[in-house]
């Protein structure tokens, strides 16, 4: 885990606030070859909205492509100073536009997995369960919220 400076954290901080961004968990299950559902991580669905009332005209596509570029660089924080150990690792998977039914709001989003490091159907235990709630700590101290947007 490298160190970060303040002001690298301070930009995060502002691009989590200025796109509202939110974060989603949920189990990532995997089918076994005996037809057994193992749980093997999480999905952490991070996202934010483009959130910039001066520039309203721009297409959907330029909106989105500033927000993915914010919700990527929180990615690779997460992956940088979320000190997870070793044997975890954060893949990204999935992003893209979508309606939610936060406010009807239209959000850019990335999906992440926090799974074992060495393979797919390793199941979940107690070490991978501190490591989820030390993603969830990193994204409370960029100012994230778990659900809904909250202003603070």
């Amino acid at each position: 885990m490298e160190r970060q400076t303040g002001e690298k954290l301070e930009h995060l901080k502002e691009l989590v606030r200025h796109h509202e961004v939110c974060w989603d968990l949920t189990r990532l299950n995997s089918a076994t070859t005996q037809g057994e559902t193992l749980h093997v991580g999480y999905e952490v669905v991070v996202t934010g909205i483009f959130n910039d009332p001066d520039r309203a005209a721009e297409t959907m596509r330029v909106k989105a492509a500033e927000v993915l570029g914010a919700l990527h660089e929180v990615a690779v924080d997460l992956r940088e100073h979320a000190g997870l150990p070793a044997e975890h690792r954060i893949k990204s998977y999935g992003e893209g536009v979508q309606a939610t039914a936060r406010r009807d709001r239209k959000e850019a989003r990335v999906k992440l997995a926090l799974l074992h490091g060495t393979s797919f159907h390793v199941p979940a235990d107690d070490k991978l369960e501190h490591s989820l709630q030390l993603l969830e700590e990193r994204l409370k101290l960029l100012g994230a919220c778990k659900g809904r947007w909250q202003k603070g």
